[in-house]
């Protein structure tokens, strides 16, 4: 349950025959302390918005997530990065930094490419914390349970190769069965991610098609 002063990160995504629209933003709730903080990744999303299309260098979106971030007083999260979407297939290809890294890779004619600015009040670099709740199939293997295996059937057909949770499957008892196929080595899990030094990180983005000059965002309300 969430309390007053909590800063929640609500990262989704929705897809058509594998096409994924993948968005992200982030809350306070009830109070105002992290406003600069959440507008800091918000503003530099918007910012790559104005820059971003065909023949962009990849580096120079992270230079521009860097500018914009530290100039609001802010570290970008330095290893956690956006990247591009292909059809069943959510982090694939390129990857889009949130610091200038020189890459003079350009983004070309039918690339969809997902930004996603972190920007931190802590280190700039996340570390693997608890076990999270969100998993994904790894490999396929016969199980000798029936139910287990109806349920592996079950996510899937319903699921394919993008992360899921128990809570996102209509199945009974999702949660165990997820720790079933935990056990049994063809679903992984995803840790929870920690900024070094325990600070807040707020995460904003945006999906976009680079189909010219100013790529189409599909991701806005």
């Amino acid at each position: 349950m969430f309390k007053t002063g909590d800063v929640v990160k609500i990262d989704c995504g929705a897809h058509l025959d594998g096409y994924v629209g993948d968005t992200a933003g982030t809350v306070e709730v009830g109070t105002k302390t992290y406003r600069n903080l959440i507008e800091a990744s918000k503003l530099a999303r918007d910012t790559v918005a104005e820059i971003i299309g065909t023949g962009t260098l990849i580096g120079e979106i992270g230079r521009v997530v860097e500018m914009t971030i530290h100039q609001k007083g802010f570290k970008p999260v330095m290893n956690l990065s956006g990247h591009q979407i292909k059809p069943y297939n959510l982090h694939s290809g390129v990857s889009i930094p949130s610091y200038n890294d020189n890459n003079t890779n350009r983004l070309v004619p039918g690339m969809v490419i997902a930004v996603e600015p972190f920007a931190t009040n802590g280190a700039g670099m996340v570390m693997n914390g608890p076990p999270g709740n969100i998993v994904r199939i790894i490999r396929e293997r016969k199980l000798n349970d029936p139910k287990t295996q109806e349920f592996f059937e079950y996510v899937k057909n319903e699921f394919r190769t993008f992360p899921f949770c128990a809570r996102s499957c209509d199945f009974p008892d999702a949660e165990k069965y997820v720790k079933d196929l935990l056990r049994h080595g063809v679903v992984s899990g995803y840790a929870q991610l920690i900024d070094a030094k325990k600070g807040i990180v707020s995460q904003s983005e945006h999906t976009f098609f680079i189909t010219g000059e100013r790529a189409e965002v599909t991701t806005l309300p």
